[in-house]
């Protein structure tokens, strides 16, 4: 289907959730649906300030602070989808009228949007002032040295606080803000012809842990501590959880209702089957740690979906289009992978949940 984007002027402003419910651009933009006699209308707000803080060679160097907003509006007339991107202020008519025109490009196709959904969702997460990301930042840096001081250390630290808004000319109408916080820092160790660089990071909410980052990243160097020899012959791999997430990646993929309809999923006819080790268990938390999301980017109520139940398939991701053609409910995976793009299914928040192994099991 066919989207376009508008290069509109950068707007200065930036809203919280309560605000950004209250602007009447939405409405407006849904009005002018309507008199332009399109079925349906949704508009798709989403607005965000991140701050980041930049250290190099164990110096604060740069501080940034960078805004974003854009509107998403997506209609249906005689059955045909439209959709139509603005970045910054927006004039509404113009993005009617570039929505209308790319429907007229596109097929007619069943229309899939929530009509029911909660309104208010608490804000997630809690913002910080630049001057504790720098504290924060000074402190990690302070305690890694302490102990190598020979260490070039650069690092970034980020406050990033993300509005999103959806409504819909059949009632739905959510929001909610997210601040996230996050940082990486790497270390560079010159020890006379070799070179090490280690690094290691953090995502939360609320808080970061300077010293839990600091550990990390002195536990690294210490592994390096002395050079040795590579051994030879048969040894054991293993897979730490950073290298973990590329295979975890291979299964997402097999999970992907649009892949099983696409009979690109190895699993599409193994529902009720075993497809993995028994003592492995994958599911979907919309509420666990700081990728948390209450509603999908179709308005659908994420929810806790357990995927495979010790090696067991039970269940593949989708979004509402993908779950109709599946004869499925949507599970709250609909997901844009960008403000120009129609939502298509998309997991978060993957956890694995291991079982306890008998004896018996780990001889065989």
């Amino acid at each position: 289907m066919l989207n376009a984007s508008l290069p509109l002027p950068h707007s200065a402003s930036l809203m919280g959730s309560e605000n950004l419910s209250q602007s009447s651009l939405a409405e407006q933009l849904l009005d002018l649906c309507a008199k332009a006699g399109a079925e349906v209308a949704e508009v798709y707000q989403s607005r965000s300030l991140s701050r980041p803080i930049f250290f190099e060679a164990n110096r604060l160097k740069q501080l940034e602070s960078t805004q974003a907003e854009g509107t998403a509006l997506r209609l249906w007339r005689s059955g045909r989808p439209g959709l139509a991107v603005a970045y910054g202020s927006v004039e509404p008519q113009a993005l009617v009228d570039r929505a209308i025109a790319l429907s007229q490009l596109n097929e007619p196709e069943t229309i899939e949007v929530e009509n029911h959904s909660q309104s208010f969702y608490p804000d997630l997460g809690e913002a910080v002032s630049v001057e504790q990301l720098i504290a924060w930042g000074k402190q990690a840096i302070a305690l890694i040295r302490d102990v190598y001081p020979e260490v070039l250390i650069s690092a970034e630290w980020d406050s990033d606080v993300e509005t999103t808004r959806l409504v819909n000319s059949l009632g739905l109408d959510c929001y909610y803000t997210d601040t996230t916080l996050g940082c990486y820092v790497s270390a560079e160790w010159v020890r006379g012809d070799d070179f090490l660089s280690v690094s290691d990071g953090q995502t939360e909410r609320g808080s970061l842990q300077p010293e839990k980052i600091a550990q990390q990243i002195i536990q690294r160097l210490e592994w390096a501590t002395e050079n040795v020899a590579s051994p030879t012959g048969r040894v054991p791999v293993l897979f730490t959880s950073k290298a973990a997430d590329m295979l975890w990646g291979t299964l997402q993929a097999a999970l992907n209702g649009k892949r099983v309809l696409e009979k690109a999923s190895p699993w599409s006819d193994r529902i009720g089957k075993p497809v993995i080790s028994p003592v492995l268990t994958l599911y979907q938390d919309p509420e666990a740690g700081p990728y948390s999301c209450p509603f999908d980017d179709e308005g659908t109520p994420t929810q806790r979906v357990v995927f495979i139940q010790n090696g067991i398939l039970q269940h593949f991701y989708c979004d509402r289009t993908t779950g109709r053609q599946l004869n499925i409910s949507s599970t709250g995976n609909g997901f844009r992978p960008g403000l120009g793009s129609y939502p298509t299914p998309g997991m978060f928040n993957l956890l694995i949940q291991p079982r306890a192994v008998s004896k018996c099991m780990e001889k065989n």
